[in-house]
């Protein structure tokens, strides 16, 4: 086993990978077992750090009727941070789709992750896009490397046309924050904020701009 090679093959602190060879008594059988227990150790370093960004990942099935979003922390918000995670997110968020046990197996995977950047990341939370009573189409805008995302729902699947809707949903969604708080404060409207801007934006949305060729049915808004 050489160290060179494993730390360019895994981006991981030449400490850790020393530590694995040594685990393992340098047998290459037993370095996977051992490697993982170093990484586990590891990880312990950063594990009570404070992680308040957010990064989103998401995953829609092939058929695009349903989903998952994922939301991981992080200590930093940097470029490489992003990079990783808003990759990582959209991995997870299809395994769990695909039925991956999350209590059993996220904590390996999320040592990795945080060996590799040198910085606690913890999993938020977990969304789940179904809608057994109206099975229509899923469309995803992302925002900078995972930062946010946009999720509506359409009534057919046609890309230039949900691209379309998704970029004029981003414009309208802000302007209902504003008329909010007058209904809420005299009475007008007694649902959440987000409940609120998503109704609005939606009404708003197929009267003005689908005219019968699309009709929008759900908006999420995640991180923004």
């Amino acid at each position: 086993m050489d160290l060179k090679t494993l730390r360019k093959e895994t981006k991981l602190p030449l400490s850790l990978l020393k530590k694995a060879i040594e685990l393992a008594d340098g047998k290459e059988e037993k370095f996977e077992t051992s490697l993982i227990e170093a990484t586990k150790r590891y990880a312990l370093g950063f594990k009570n750090n404070v992680t308040r960004f957010k990064t989103f990942g998401y995953f829609v099935s092939e058929d695009k009727t349903k989903g998952v979003v994922v939301s991981l922390l992080s200590e930093t918000r940097s470029h490489v941070t992003l990079e990783v995670l808003s990759h990582f997110a959209n991995v997870l968020a299809q395994n769990i789709h695909d039925g991956i046990c999350v209590d059993e197996d996220i904590d390996e995977m999320l040592d990795g992750v945080i060996c590799y950047l040198g910085e606690n990341v913890t999993l938020g939370d977990i969304y789940r896009l179904v809608d057994e009573d109206n099975p229509s189409i899923l469309a995803v805008q992302e925002y900078y490397l995972g930062q946010g995302l946009l999720v509506a729902r359409f009534d057919i699947e046609d890309e230039t046309k949900t691209k379309s809707l998704l970029n004029k949903i981003s414009n309208t969604y802000p302007l209902f924050f504003k008329n909010y708080e007058q209904e809420k404060k005299y009475g007008i409207t007694k649902s959440s904020l987000d409940e609120y801007c998503s109704q609005r934006t939606i009404e708003k949305i197929n009267r003005a701009y689908t005219k019968g060729f699309l009709t929008v049915y759900d908006i999420k808004f995640f991180g923004i």
